[in-house]
């Protein structure tokens, strides 16, 4: 990850790791990704809340292209790997953010509590078989392997933007996780409503 790289501002929110799919039809970004792609660089994706870029965001790469279109427009799914935090952006002659970033890592030395792990996995699971989702083997997998089960969580559990962004923000897994199981307890009085819980954690957007 270079030092200052392009920002493409979005109304969502990539987690390390996290796959997700955009349909790039703006000539800016066009320009912005075919260049990505030409050069095997990334990019990186912030949240637009309430037309103010969010300063923390992550770094992705594309991953795949799905489709091009004779326009010039591009279906693709980029892959998320570190966070960064913005210090400054300018808009290029393209049309684009160009922003000078530092990376955003977790604080160090910081064990995380894996009995928490263990809980809020058997919460989420008990949630999922509650509402009928089906996750795939792949999701189910990927949780496993990861470190970070906050973030693939996060990824299906029906989270705001805004909260999203928040979970983005924590430097520390154990904070993390317990964000997480408070959205669990507030979540809770859905629970009635199957098909409710089940929109929720489904619009979430994010590939398996």
């Amino acid at each position: 990850m270079k030092s200052i790289i392009p920002i493409f501002p979005l109304n969502l929110v990539v987690f390390p790791k996290a796959k997700y799919p955009l349909h790039i039809f703006e000539e800016r970004y066009k320009k912005m990704v075919t260049d990505a792609i030409h050069y095997d660089e990334g990019f990186g994706v912030v949240s637009n809340l309430e037309n103010r870029i969010s300063e923390i965001g992550c770094y992705v790469k594309v991953d795949e292209v799905i489709k091009s279109y004779d326009n010039g427009s591009m279906d693709i799914i980029v892959k998320g790997y570190d966070r960064f935090k913005i210090l400054n952006k300018d808009v290029t002659i393209y049309g684009y953010y160009e922003a000078t970033i530092i990376p955003y890592f977790d604080e160090e030395s910081v064990l995380v509590n894996d009995i928490n792990v263990v809980k809020l996995i058997d919460i989420f699971k008990d949630i999922v078989e509650y509402s009928q989702l089906s996750l795939s083997d792949n999701y189910w997998r990927n949780l496993s392997n990861t470190n970070l089960k906050s973030f693939k969580i996060a990824e299906k559990c029906g989270l705001t933007l805004n909260q999203q962004q928040d979970l983005l923000v924590l430097r520390n897994e154990n904070e993390r996780i317990e964000y997480l199981m408070n959205h669990f307890d507030r979540l809770n009085k859905y629970i009635e409503n199957t098909n409710e819980v089940k929109n929720l954690m489904m619009n979430d957007g994010y590939l398996n």
